[in-house]
């Protein structure tokens, strides 16, 4: 439009204003600007359909994760995510390995602590231990039972520098550089394949 005007007869000057407050042109524009604002016939500006499908995308996203954020605090899922963002724990290529690292992510196992609550087993603790609850964290943490199979997780998990041996770090790889996050589910799900405890979970 610079380029074009001075060749239909007009002059072009540019001018940094400080302010636009008490400007007369500025007030002029403003008062204009108000009065298009209010006219009815309006015709919008086509928006293309890539960019309206990204907008839509993008506010439904913003508000799953606000309801969903404010769900998980109530729930066990809470401490291994905390948004619809994608996770590398979404599939398995069983579905076997599927339905028991959900149930042990949000805490509905079949395991003797959560069986005891709803009133489906006589006593919470281990058939182990005898004298421990069965919780998840027991089974995949501590119970003496699996102690050489978490020696060998514990081990290849050393070997790609994760340190870290808790509940989030296993069923969520939280905290794992996102490389590795696959590999160490991959080892927890070989850890509950040898265990053989898939069909308590």
């Amino acid at each position: 439009m610079l380029l074009q005007l001075p060749t239909m007869g007009w002059g072009v000057t540019l001018q940094w204003v400080p302010s636009h407050s008490g400007i007369r042109g500025n007030e002029v524009a403003d008062a204009a600007a108000k009065m298009g604002l209010s006219e009815v016939n309006i015709t919008p500006l086509p928006l293309p359909l890539s960019t309206a499908k990204r907008i839509i995308s993008r506010k439904c996203h913003s508000t799953w994760d606000t309801s969903l954020n404010t769900a998980l605090l109530t729930t066990s899922l809470g401490q291994y995510r905390c948004n619809s963002s994608p996770q590398p724990w979404m599939r398995q290529q069983s579905r076997v390995l599927d339905v028991a690292l959900t149930r042990l992510r949000l805490g509905h196992t079949r395991l003797t602590a959560h069986l005891h609550r709803l009133h489906l087993s006589p006593d919470p603790y281990c058939p182990w231990c005898r004298t421990v609850p069965e919780t998840i964290e027991h089974f995949l943490l501590h119970c003496p039972r699996f102690h050489s199979h978490r020696v060998v997780l514990r081990s290849r998990l050393l070997a790609l520098d994760v340190a870290t041996f808790d509940l989030p770090t296993l069923l969520a790889a939280a905290g794992v550089h996102p490389s590795w996050q696959t590999t160490v589910i991959r080892l927890t799900c070989a850890f509950l394949r040898k265990t053989d405890q898939l069909s308590c979970l």
